[in-house]
């Protein structure tokens, strides 16, 4: 069993041998002083990667695609259900086969295909120290169209492992299990980095120079109508 530990907000990336991000511990950084023109509404497509930890000598450590959408994009869908500017939320489609090697040039090229305007690559990364499981979450947003860097963000927690004296006394058969996500160190981490990202998009969204608001139904005024009892009725042309 676990118990969360509170990371400091302005805590850097703890996770030994992950790649180090400019984005800090629990945040994110823009990566453009310019806003953007007429970007938004535009649809956002999401990869997860990951980056094999051993491989045979004398290959080179290359991304894999990672993602499971049928269990992965809810979350995903759900962030920006009220987020009018972010029309669709959708995988990166290829390469279709999961775990093959792709690298972030491939995936933006292929989001761009599929008509997004922006891609967002993140990869998570486990390891444990000390009795400590701790998952850093790092990825980049990417503009889809011409694929420039927008923004880096970076998410992270540890979660210390329960000794056997502190176990709590057995549950009761009869009782409903308990949903302990609260204490995933991984659902922790990739909760954080959905509101980062989230948030990040918002600010984009701010910063657009041309953005256009939806368009509201107009009503119809008649100057002179009809009484009721007077009214014909006919078939539009």
């Amino acid at each position: 069993m676990l118990e969360q530990v509170v990371l400091p907000a302005n805590a850097g990336p703890t996770t030994p041998g992950a790649r180090r991000s400019i984005a800090p511990g629990n945040g994110y950084i823009m990566l453009t002083s310019n806003g953007s023109e007429g970007m938004f509404p535009c649809s956002l497509a999401v990869a997860r990667v990951d980056t094999p930890a051993y491989l045979p000598s004398g290959f080179i450590p290359a991304p894999r695609l990672a993602m499971n959408p049928a269990n992965e994009m809810f979350d995903w869908t759900d962030l920006f259900d009220d987020v009018w500017s972010i029309s669709e939320v959708f995988p990166v489609t290829y390469p279709t086969r999961k775990d093959r090697q792709v690298s972030p040039q491939t995936l933006v090229e292929y989001s761009r295909s599929d008509q997004a305007g922006l891609c967002l690559i993140y990869e998570i990364v486990s390891t444990r120290a000390d009795d400590v499981t701790i998952v850093d979450v790092h990825g980049t947003l990417y503009d889809a169209r011409n694929g420039a860097m927008l923004i880096e963000a970076h998410a992270d927690a540890r979660v210390r492992d329960i000794t056997e004296d502190q176990l709590p006394p057995p549950q009761p058969p009869d009782r409903v299990a308990v949903d302990k996500r609260h204490i995933d160190p991984w659902f922790i981490a990739q909760e954080r980095f959905r509101e980062l990202v989230r948030q990040s998009i918002l600010d984009l969204v701010a910063q657009d120079k041309k953005i256009l608001a939806p368009r509201r139904p107009q009503q119809l005024i008649i100057s002179n109508p009809v009484p009721p009892s007077r009214r014909s009725w006919r078939w539009p042309n």
